[in-house]
């Protein structure tokens, strides 16, 4: 089983490609939110798959609902908050189709994750369980969040841990922002950042096995998306860059990072992955998943929204 913790939320993307938000005038409702996304996908590639979270009870808090259990996850563990409205995550497109957002997410309902939503017995059966930095944007969903990590992984299960870096929604000197990637990164075996989180996090452009493994010591794995160039895969005793398949022209990248997790998570769940065999992996096999990872996340592009790829996918 995969259980995903944190944001559900609507993603409002701009049906004027390369505009700016104040110039746009017609947006398209999507689902949205980063642990979703992983959770749909993990989902429909047939993982059992459990998402952790709170939902406002507004309308599109039951159309987050609907579309998770419409995708096969299950949500008989979200927590459902009749007083808080959804996020909306307002989202243009530049002219590579990488998007910028802007957020309206004052006390929403998944900042309003707490410790009580999250049930141990459930999280304790996890054997894969993923999270990011924007349910730690605040003290109760922090303190949520950490919980079903520590007992996930105290009884067992593969931490995966995508930052997911939006700098936007923490205080401006980004000190916060960094003290969660650090909490996060504590707890990780599975790491997977974007090139530009690379950079963020490094402060290099270029790419250095030796200073990843020395950047993320706790970490077995760390995956790093490169958009059109594919990603690189660092173990303790492998590097790889893997080249991404197919000559693609994208028309949303949103949500393509999300798809690289699920895709990824997905074979390490299918294969039986302990937490102990995680850093033993070995060259052909990581190969392997990152090849269909890549995959995966360039079909995302295809489409316009972070999971709306996933109606169509086909294994």
């Amino acid at each position: 089983m995969i259980i995903c913790v944190g944001e559900a939320l609507i993603d409002m993307i701009s049906e004027e490609n390369g505009g700016a938000l104040d110039r746009s005038r017609s947006f398209k409702a999507m689902p949205g939110g980063a642990p979703a996304n992983v959770a749909i996908g993990c989902a429909r590639q047939g993982v059992e798959t459990i998402f952790l979270g709170r939902l406002s009870a507004d309308p599109f808090g039951r159309m987050l609902m609907r579309y998770l259990s419409g995708h096969g996850v299950n949500t008989g563990h979200i927590a459902v908050d009749t007083e808080a409205k959804t996020t909306l995550a307002f989202v243009t497109l530049d002219e590579y189709m990488r998007p910028d957002f802007t957020f309206y997410r004052n006390n929403t309902a998944d900042v309003r994750f707490r410790p009580e939503d999250v049930p141990p017995d459930v999280a304790a059966r996890a054997r894969i369980l993923h999270f990011g930095t924007l349910s730690m944007t605040t003290g109760s969903a922090r303190e949520a969040t950490l919980l079903a990590v520590r007992t996930a992984s105290k009884a067992g299960a593969i931490i995966s841990f995508d930052p997911n870096f939006r700098p936007a929604l923490w205080e401006p000197t980004g000190k916060e922002m960094l003290d969660a990637l650090e909490e996060g990164l504590a707890h990780a075996d599975v790491v997977k950042i974007s090139d530009g989180e690379y950079e963020q996090i490094t402060g290099s452009d270029k790419m250095d096995p030796a200073a990843v493994r020395n950047r993320f010591p706790r970490a077995a794995l760390v995956l790093i998306t490169e958009g059109e160039k594919g990603a690189a895969v660092i173990s303790p005793n492998h590097y790889l860059n893997v080249p991404a398949t197919g000559n693609i022209k994208p028309v949303d990248t949103t949500g393509a990072g999300d798809a690289f997790d699920a895709a990824f998570l997905m074979k390490l769940h299918e294969r039986g992955v302990t937490k102990a065999g995680v850093a033993a992996l070995g060259e052909e096999v990581l190969r392997e998943m990152a090849v269909y990872a890549n995959a995966t996340a360039g079909n995302a592009t295809r489409y316009v929204g972070a999971v709306a790829h996933w109606d169509h996918w086909r294994r």
